[in-house]
């Protein structure tokens, strides 16, 4: 599928099951809660349910990069249209 077919699907996708991502503003709101105890730990595991098109550790990444770096990261999806939306912008690397 094409990077256009994909983005259409992604759209038809959302409006079927009324699914909804969280606002940019919001993922970068939580993401600098993170207790800062947790930031400095050498074993670190970031786990990503829902995980759509990735705006958490997306946002992670945006705004702590050596955290995110360290981090093992897990990021589950059961949508599968959606799954190889975020393949196919290459944001899978890393994750598990």
């Amino acid at each position: 599928m094409n990077r256009i077919g994909i983005y259409d699907s992604i759209r038809n996708i959302r409006k079927s099951y009324g699914i909804f991502f969280t606002p940019q503003w919001v993922v970068d709101f939580m993401v600098q809660m993170i207790n800062k105890n947790i930031l400095q730990k050498k074993d670190v595991l970031i786990l990503e349910p829902a995980c759509g098109n990735m705006q958490f550790l997306i946002g992670i990444k945006r705004n702590n990069f050596s955290f995110f770096k360290k981090a093992k990261k897990f990021a589950l999806e059961i949508n599968e249209k959606i799954v190889e939306f975020i393949k196919h912008q290459g944001m899978t690397e890393g994750v598990n």
